[in-house]
C-alpha cells in the first residue's frame, strides 16, 4: 500500500513532502536503521528522494513534535494554489446539520467562494445553491480558497440532489464523456491493449471507463501513451486535471495521468495528423492550444 500511495502521489503531481517512520517504539535501532535505508532505496528517482525521514512514535509521543515542526515548514515552502479563476471543489461528503440545512465538504482545487455566491452542482440539474455558510477546519470564514479543506452550508440543496463524486462550481461547466489524456502505466504485471476497461478516478468521482491507445498499440511498465478515453457516465473535468485508473474489478491502481482536452473529436482512426494535434494539446503551449481549437 505504501508503494500505491507513493505512486498516486507522484501520479498528482506532488512536488515536496516528509516521510514518518512510524510505531519506532516497537523495534530497536538496528532494524529502525535498515527500514530507514529501505525507506531511502524506495523514494530514489521521486519527489520524496531527499526528503527528511522522522521517527514517530505515537504511544511515547517521540518525534511528534519534530513532525509537525517539518510540516510547518512545508507549508512556508509550498507554492499557494491559484485563487482566481473557476472555483471548483469535488465534493466527498452531504449531511444535514438542525437549524443550518444541508452542508456539504470537500477540497478547494482552484478559485474563490465567498458567503452569499450562488454555486452549482455538477454534472446536476442546472440548479444554483446560495452559500448561506463557509468554515474551514472547522472555524467559520468569509471565503474560502484553492487549497483549504471546507464546508459549505447552502440553502435549497437536498441530499438526495447528491451524489459522490459530483463537483461543486461557481459556474455550470460542460461535462464530458470523451476525454484525450497522457496516461503513464506503473504496474508492472499489467499491459494495457488498444482497448482496456479500467475504473477512471478523478477528485472524489469514479467510474467504468475504455481507454483507447492513439500513438501506440499497447503499453506497459513505466510508459506513457496519449489516450482517448470514454467514460460510462458524464464526469465534468478541466484541462490539467490529474487521474488515476485501477483495474476493472477496481483492486488494485495501475498508473494515471493529465487531462488534455474535455471535448474532443472521437478519433475512430489513429491518423497520424490526430496524433500530432494532441501531442501539441500536451505540451499545454497556450498559443498553439487557441490555433488548434480555431
Amino acid at each position: 500500500q505504501t508503494r500505491e500511495h507513493l505512486h498516486i502521489m507522484r501520479i498528482l503531481g506532488l512536488k515536496r513532502g516528509l516521510i514518518a517512520l512510524t510505531k519506532v517504539d516497537l523495534v530497536d535501532a538496528e532494524l529502525l536503521a535498515m527500514v530507514r535505508e529501505e525507506v531511502r532505496e524506495l523514494v530514489v528517482g521521486t519527489f520524496l528522494e531527499t526528503a527528511p525521514i522522522i521517527d514517530v512514535s505515537a504511544k511515547t509521543g517521540a518525534g511528534l513534535e519534530a513532525l509537525k515542526e517539518s510540516i510547518r515548514t512545508l507549508v512556508q515552502q509550498s507554492e499557494a494554489k491559484p485563487a482566481a479563476g473557476v472555483f471548483r471543489m469535488f465534493v466527498d461528503r452531504v449531511f444535514t446539520v438542525s437549524g443550518f440545512g444541508t452542508v456539504v465538504t470537500g477540497s478547494v482545487i482552484s478559485g474563490t467562494a465567498k458567503s452569499g455566491d450562488t454555486l452549482y452542482l455538477l454534472p446536476g440539474k442546472g440548479d444554483g445553491y446560495r452559500v448561506r455558510r463557509l468554515e474551514r477546519h472547522g472555524a467559520e470564514v468569509g471565503e474560502i480558497v484553492a487549497g483549504d479543506r471546507a464546508s459549505i452550508n447552502l440553502v435549497g440543496l437536498e441530499k438526495a440532489d447528491f451524489r459522490r463524486g459530483m463537483l461543486l462550481s461557481d459556474r455550470i461547466l460542460r461535462a464530458s464523456t470523451m476525454i484525450d489524456a497522457r496516461l503513464e502505466l506503473y504496474e508492472p504485471e499489467v499491459t494495457l491493449g488498444h482497448w482496456s476497461q479500467v475504473v477512471f478516478h478523478v477528485g472524489t468521482h469514479e467510474q467504468q471507463a475504455r481507454i483507447h491507445l492513439l500513438d501506440k498499440d499497447k503499453i506497459g511498465v513505466g510508459e506513457t501513451a496519449l489516450v482517448q478515453i470514454h467514460l460510462q457516465e458524464p464526469c465534468v473535468l478541466q484541462h490539467g486535471d490529474r487521474f488515476v485508473i485501477r483495474n476493472s474489478s477496481d483492486e488494485w491502481t495501475l498508473g494515471g495521468g493529465e487531462v488534455i482536452d474535455i471535448a474532443p473529436l472521437h478519433h475512430r482512426r489513429r491518423k497520424e495528423k490526430v496524433i500530432k494535434e494532441v501531442e501539441k494539446l500536451a505540451d499545454g503551449k497556450l498559443t498553439e492550444i487557441v490555433a488548434l481549437e480555431v
